[in-house]
């Protein structure tokens, strides 16, 4: 099975990578979320983010293990990494 671009990507920029599979499947949800010209708030949500600083990383991380999501940082860094790529060359990585 071919590897997806953003999962070679991300594989080669993280010590420890999402899993493949999840790779392509955030990937391919953000670029049909953000392809829908109504999701502009989600958009900018995620363009907010993308922004965030180191300790605006740490408390988003805290607020969504007290919803029962615990990500380690740079598994937090790997999705916005994806949004990133989403926002500003879809077409480059796209499958």
């Amino acid at each position: 099975m071919k590897k997806s671009k953003i999962a070679e990507i991300v594989e080669t920029a993280y010590d420890w990578p999402l899993p493949e599979d999840q790779i392509t499947k955030v990937y391919n949800n953000f670029v049909e979320m953000f392809s829908d010209e109504l999701n502009y708030d989600a958009v900018k949500y995620c363009e907010d983010v993308a922004n965030f600083s180191r300790q605006e990383r740490k408390q988003y991380r805290n607020r969504l293990a007290s919803m029962g999501f615990e990500l380690r940082p740079d598994e937090l860094d790997q999705y916005i990494a994806i949004i990133v790529f989403v926002l500003t060359k879809p077409k480059m990585i796209r499958d």
